[in-house]
């Protein structure tokens, strides 16, 4: 009788068991139907939906690994990141070890700003699949940590995808200003990288622009002059002409100004009048009288123009034309011009010359001579 009553409870265990698992084997199947229906959708790009069916085959059978690999797609589809990088590890937890696992979470981590976790991540994918995919995305994490070497040392290997290079090239433009003098030694190659792959003005000047806030002129004309060159810009006549007159290369700057339109770059009476104090300085009088009287036909500031008319005439020692431009500047500089007491004094010189016959003295720079 014991026996059959053994006999009896083995089979009803059994029984019991086989139940439990068609009800697992039942789980687990509409699990992975709603999972698969829930990747379908991230394909369409239909998100929301995706993820409630994802949702519903994690509630089924919350220890399935690709369910929450795939929310975790859904989520940062979605830019749920926070949310995308939980699911990602719980999948992993759970066994879902794979490339495309760590591919995922370094661009999470990439989408969250965090560097050190992009690059942890995208090396770990590396193991599984080192491509150029991988590649792209650590270049990615060696810019976000200024990581100017490690970028540059990267593209000129070739070790990323070729249309991506102009982007990431254009990042390390970028980055470089942000560095201020800590890019100064990296330019260089920075610049062979915008020639090579880039070529962009705006880049071309931004590095001449660095070169100028390290002190390095030199360098800085290049840059500008390439750019010029490459791809004719007002910017680079302008940032060249800049450099030229402060560094009082007064004949380098008349040939570039003065060379087609180019002086119009400046707003055309400005360029023009710079272009005449610049054959004052190299007392070249007439011409220098020439190019303020086309400043002022263009519209430049008539009281600036006429002065340095004055001044021509008083450096010509011309008192009749110096009168006549003085009592001209007298008539439109503003009363709160400093230079007025200079010129009035001029006008009652000359006025007293005048009244007497006699030589007298031309007052420059408000001195006596």
């Amino acid at each position: 009788m014991r026996c059959i009553y053994l006999i009896v409870l083995i089979q009803f265990l059994l029984f019991v068991s086989l139940l439990h698992s068609i009800e697992i084997d039942e789980t687990e199947k509409d699990a992975s139907l709603l999972n698969f229906e829930g990747a379908k959708l991230i394909l369409d790009g239909e998100y929301e939906r995706a993820y409630e069916v994802l949702e519903k085959a994690i509630d089924l059978l919350p220890e399935y690994a690709q369910a929450h690999f795939n929310m975790g797609v859904v989520c940062q589809k979605m830019g749920r990141y926070e949310e995308a990088l939980g699911e990602f590890k719980k999948a992993e937890e759970l066994g879902y070890i794979k490339y495309e696992l760590y591919y995922n979470m370094a661009t999470v981590a990439r989408d969250l700003g965090d560097a050190e976790k992009t690059e942890e991540y995208i090396l770990r994918a590396r193991e599984f699949s080192p491509g150029i995919s991988t590649n792209d995305i650590l270049l990615e994490a060696k810019l976000m940590k200024g990581d100017v070497e490690g970028a540059m040392d990267m593209i000129e290997r070739g070790m990323v995808s070729q249309y991506k290079i102009p982007v990431f090239v254009n990042n390390l433009v970028v980055l470089c200003q942000d560095m201020g003098e800590m890019a100064l030694p990296y330019l260089g190659r920075l610049t062979e990288l915008v020639v090579k792959h880039n070529k962009k003005n705006e880049f071309l000047l931004a590095i001449g622009n660095i070169y100028m806030l390290c002190g390095d002129r030199e360098s800085a004309m290049r840059l500008y002059e390439m750019a010029g060159e490459e791809f004719p810009d007002d910017r680079a006549i302008i940032n060249r002409a800049s450099i030229l007159f402060n560094d009082k290369r007064y004949n380098e700057f008349i040939d570039l100004m003065s060379a087609g339109d180019n002086y119009r770059v400046m707003g055309g009476g400005k360029g023009a009048f710079y272009i005449g104090y610049s054959h004052f300085e190299l007392a070249r009088y007439d011409k220098a009288r020439e190019w303020f009287m086309r400043a002022l036909d263009e519209g430049y500031d008539r009281a600036e123009c006429i002065y340095y008319m004055m001044l021509c005439a008083q450096e010509e020692e011309n008192i009749d034309e110096m009168y006549d431009y003085a009592k001209m500047f007298e008539e439109c500089a503003d009363e709160g011009d400093e230079r007025l007491g200079l010129v009035r004094n001029i006008i009652s010189s000359i006025e007293k010359m005048r009244e007497t016959g006699s030589v007298g003295v031309i007052i420059r720079g408000g001195q006596d001579e």
